[in-house]
């Protein structure tokens, strides 16, 4: 038994420094940050958020196929580059410059899946559904794009979104007699319509969602634990 306590120490020592030599701090840059990256045949410079925020300003200063180009090469350099919607957007705004329309749909389109987003799936601080509407429509999606722009007004007024609803309005008024009309129209077609439901009030014996509120209504669940 003696024997086993020195063996069960070694091979524990060994299991937790076996990864070790796979490991190796990277000297990226004069102004990066430093990472670890593993050793072997994909070995490479790591892609830090010093690295990546750099490469993403180099991007957006250029414009046409001088940006398409330094997206292209840093998605070759870095493949989990892929991931970040603002490098998508970028590119979007390069084909939409371009007249590329479809390319452009495609590219804000990626970006929106990768941008943390409300419960109707529109960006949080962002212009990706406008740029993307716009897009669609350009693309001749009308009617796809107009629902974009509808969706994004539940959230944004702008008077940038407003002139984009009024020119999708001119290009598909699906009948309507104005365009207050069609947009009320459309945002019922959009909205999302909370089911409904009775719950203990606290200044009546029971609220319900569907006959006791009118309009816009904020529900804030919480628990006094």
């Amino acid at each position: 038994m003696r024997c086993l306590i020195p063996l069960a120490l070694a091979a524990i020592v060994v299991s937790g420094c076996q990864n070790w030599d796979l490991m190796r701090p990277t000297e990226v840059g004069e102004e990066d940050d430093r990472a670890f990256t593993r050793l072997g045949p994909a070995s490479r410079v790591p892609l830090t958020n010093a690295v990546a925020l750099r490469r993403v300003e180099r991007i957006a200063a250029v414009n046409g196929v001088e940006r398409l180009e330094l997206v292209e090469r840093f998605l070759d350099e870095f493949p989990e580059a892929t991931m970040f919607g603002r490098v998508h957007e970028l590119k979007g705004e390069a084909h939409l410059a371009a007249g590329a329309h479809e390319e452009a749909a495609g590219s804000f389109e990626r970006a929106l899946t990768l941008t943390r987003t409300d419960l109707l799936g529109i960006p949080i601080e962002s212009s990706l559904p406008l740029q993307l509407g716009l897009a669609m429509a350009s693309a001749g999606d009308l009617q796809g794009g107009a629902t974009m722009l509808l969706r994004a007004s539940v959230a944004d007024r702008s008077e940038r979104l407003v002139q984009a609803l009024r020119w999708a309005y001119s290009n598909d008024s699906r009948g309507a007699a104005s365009f207050d009309e069609w947009f009320s129209q459309g945002l019922d077609r959009v909205a999302l319509t909370a089911p409904d439901f009775s719950l203990p009030g606290l200044q009546q014996p029971v609220v319900d969602l569907g006959s006791s509120l009118n309009g816009a209504t904020l529900l804030n669940f919480w628990s006094p634990t």
